[in-house]
């Protein structure tokens, strides 16, 4: 199974200059955890959403920078400038599930542009409603997620899920 898992930057860098997938500290430092134990049973792709250069997939070098976006508004400024919600499912094109851990503002922005034919999953604080559609196996929670500790049950129920499911984790 082929993997994309989406993230979008952090505050915190753990170095001047570095690969986009191991450059960030912080709140990132689950993601790619989670994303190292997703790589011993799936080819994994990450990519993460950048506040200097758009949407960057790893191996791609990159140094440290100022522009960290954090808001619903700068989301958006983001999404005009670089079109980071249709390169995620261009990028998707060729994955079975696509993985977004992002926030709600920025899931909401990425839902707008549509899905391809890939499974979408959102670690997120927001539920989109659908009609027909082609979006399975959704994960959220009420709150930003403390994905260290969490991730590996998280992981197993993703990965138990199948086909037109959706998990709704905000209970547990």
């Amino acid at each position: 199974m082929r993997v994309h898992i989406v993230s979008n930057d952090s505050t915190v860098f753990l170095k001047d200059q570095g690969d986009v997938s191991e450059i960030f500290g912080g709140r990132y430092t689950e993601v790619r955890n989670f994303c190292k134990r997703a790589s011993l049973r799936y080819e994994i792709k990450i990519s993460i959403i950048t506040g200097e250069y758009g949407l960057l997939t790893s191996p791609h070098r990159i140094s440290r920078y100022e522009k960290i976006t954090d808001s619903k508004e700068e989301y958006v400024k983001l999404e005009r400038k670089f079109c980071y919600s249709k390169k995620i499912f261009e990028e998707s094109k060729s994955v079975d599930v696509l993985i977004l851990f992002v926030p709600k503002d920025m899931t909401k922005i990425i839902l707008q542009q549509g899905n391809n034919d890939c499974k979408l999953i959102t670690v997120t604080n927001y539920i989109p409603k659908y009609k027909e559609s082609n979006q399975t196996g959704i994960l959220s929670k009420e709150k930003e997620l403390e994905l260290e500790g969490k991730m590996k049950k998280l992981f197993l129920k993703f990965f138990r899920i199948s086909n037109q499911v959706i998990a709704n984790t905000a209970s547990s």
